[in-house]
C-alpha cells in the first residue's frame, strides 16, 4: 500500500488499518485476548496495549496543539 499523499487518503488508510486491527483482535479466541503475555511489565494483555497506545495518542495531540499555538 503506497503512502497516503492527501488528507482523504490518510483518513482512508487509517480506517482500513483500524479495521484490520479490529478484525485481527476479533479473530483471536477470548482466552488469547485476555492472556497475560508480558509478565513483569505494565502491558499484560491486548486491552492494556491498546489503552497504552491510545493514551500516547492523546498526549501527542495535546503536545501538537500546544506546539502549534506557539507555546512550550
Amino acid at each position: 500500500m503506497p503512502k497516503p499523499k492527501s488528507k482523504p487518503e490518510l483518513i482512508e488508510a487509517s480506517q482500513k488499518n483500524f479495521q484490520k486491527l479490529s478484525d485481527l483482535i476479533d479473530s483471536l479466541p477470548e482466552k488469547e485476548r485476555l492472556t497475560d503475555f508480558s509478565k513483569g511489565t505494565m502491558n499484560r494483555n491486548i486491552r492494556d496495549v491498546l489503552a497504552h497506545i491510545y493514551h500516547w495518542q492523546l498526549l501527542f495531540w495535546e503536545w501538537y496543539k500546544i506546539g502549534m499555538s506557539g507555546e512550550k
